[in-house]
């Protein structure tokens, strides 16, 4: 195995899911791995749940004490160097959701009240941002973090190989919703990537009319997906309006996220006719 340095630490669902099912293989509880590794069992317990980093020189040493084949090990010390260096490179959640994003095989998202993070333009998410910037205390280079994201999103969705698989449900208000007090052009370019969104073979949208049952209580969400055989990981529920990436991997929330999803989509309809009236309505003039 090629050696490895002192790296800043990582925190990877799929890394921490991986360690918990290599230790109950080897047999062992908490304590007995905190034993066997030199570590205390609040560390290993945080690693697992994937709220706390671990840099790849300890995973070696948790690997070790597992008795991990050398093959198995290099992978997941490869994955943590990935992972740490993206940690560098961003805020640490900025990090961690481009990572998530960008790994995902397909996604599905709902959005109540505004367009979800995955189908925005850069205007629309740059309007969304500086709505709450204030309130979230953001400061300038947040809020174009933020902006940015929607184009990165889109590098996904129009990648030639391997596009993220996107389904997504909008809400019917969303469409006639100037967030933030936008401009009226930049709700018609919106509608307008939308459009273009819905005819790609990668993306299924659908749309929640207005005279359908109103999903009380379902917050906006993006749910993603992994496909990786060497190292099954659970969903990855994102759960805002806004993009902040403030996310969990519980199987509580993202199974309840994908049977609210289930229903929404069988409630909503085909885009076309609601994506017709908004683009009328935003470049009618007349918007008030």
């Amino acid at each position: 195995m090629t050696e490895t340095s002192l790296r800043a630490g990582t925190r990877d669902h799929r890394i921490a899911t991986r360690l918990k099912q290599l230790r109950l293989d080897a047999g062992l509880t908490n304590t007995q791995a905190a034993r066997k590794a030199g570590f205390s069992e609040t560390k290993i317990s945080r690693v697992e749940r994937g709220v706390g980093s671990i840099t790849p020189a300890d995973l070696l040493t948790l690997l070790g004490a597992y008795g991990v084949g050398e093959q198995e090990s290099q992978e997941l010390v490869d994955l943590a160097h990935q992972t740490a260096d993206r940690g560098i490179k961003g805020r640490p959640r900025t990090a961690t959701t481009a990572m998530y994003r960008d790994d995902a095989a397909d996604a599905a998202c709902w959005g109540p009240a505004l367009i979800p993070p995955p189908l925005r333009t850069h205007g629309y998410a740059l309007a969304a941002a500086r709505g709450v910037q204030d309130i979230m205390g953001l400061v300038p280079s947040q809020t174009r973090e933020l902006a940015a994201a929607a184009g990165k999103w889109l590098d996904r969705l129009a990648a030639r190989r391997e596009p993220l698989v996107l389904q997504a449900v909008i809400d019917a208000t969303a469409l006639r919703r100037r967030v933030n007090g936008c401009l009226a052009e930049t709700m018609a370019e919106q509608v307008r990537h939308l459009v273009w969104l819905a005819e790609r073979p990668n993306v299924t949208l659908r749309v929640l009319p207005l005279d359908t049952r109103a999903p009380a209580g379902w917050a906006a969400f993006t749910l993603l997906r992994f496909d990786d055989p060497t190292l099954p990981v659970p969903d990855v529920a994102f759960q805002d309006d806004w993009g902040f990436g403030e996310f969990t991997a519980t199987e509580q929330v993202t199974w309840r996220c994908r049977q609210q999803f289930m229903r929404l989509f069988g409630d909503a309809e085909p885009p076309g006719a609601a994506l017709a009236a908004a683009a009328a309505h935003w470049s009618s003039g007349k918007v008030l």
